[in-house]
Parts: structure tokens; sequence; C-alpha cells
């Protein structure tokens, strides 16, 4: 299923968790390099009772677990795509605020 964003006032469609993630990590690389975002990894959600990451270094929850569906979306990062589109949102809406851009799926 096709989901559309507008991102920093473009819109883009994505079929896959994994593009969505792909996509979000290279625009903040491209724009603030890859050490910025390494600044906020491992990254997961706000939540205290989280156990679980959303982009890591390596691909391994808090909690010891493997990620279930893991992705190396650029070499030595990992994003973990087991979620539903909501989550995936709210995760990529975490990141790249840290960053200034705005993001909205439609």
């Amino acid at each position: 299923m096709t989901k559309r964003f507008m991102i920093n006032d473009v819109e883009k469609s994505f079929e896959k968790i994994p593009d969505f993630y792909s996509y979000c990590i290279k625009l903040v690389t491209d724009q603030y390099g890859l050490e910025e975002l390494e600044n906020l990894l491992p990254f997961g959600s706000n939540s205290k009772s989280s156990n679980r990451y959303a982009i890591s270094k390596t691909p391994i929850h808090k909690d010891g677990s493997p990620f279930t569906t893991k992705h190396e979306v650029i070499p030595g990062i990992y994003i973990d795509s087991h979620i539903a589109w909501d989550g995936a949102n709210r995760r990529m809406e975490q990141l790249l605020k840290e960053f200034g851009i705005k993001i909205q799926m439609l």
C-alpha cells in the first residue's frame, strides 16, 4: 500500500517502510552529515517503556533482542522496519524534528 507524505513541502510516495526510512535518513545525512545522525543513535521511541530502536549502529534493540526486520540503509546504519505505518511516521517525525525538517502523512 502506497503512503504519501509531505516532507519539507515536497510530496513523496513510498510503498515500503524501509524506503521511507531510507529516504528520511538520506535526507538528514545529505543535509547535515552522517556524524549529526550518529549523535542521535540509537534512535527509538520517546517512550521510556519502549525497548525497541528504529535506527541504530547495530541491529540490536535496547533489550538485547535482534531487529525483527533489519535493513542496512547506509553502511553501519541499521533500521528495524517491523512497524506499522503510523508508528513509522511517528518515529520519522521525531527524527526529522531534531533537524527542523517538516513531515506530514497525507
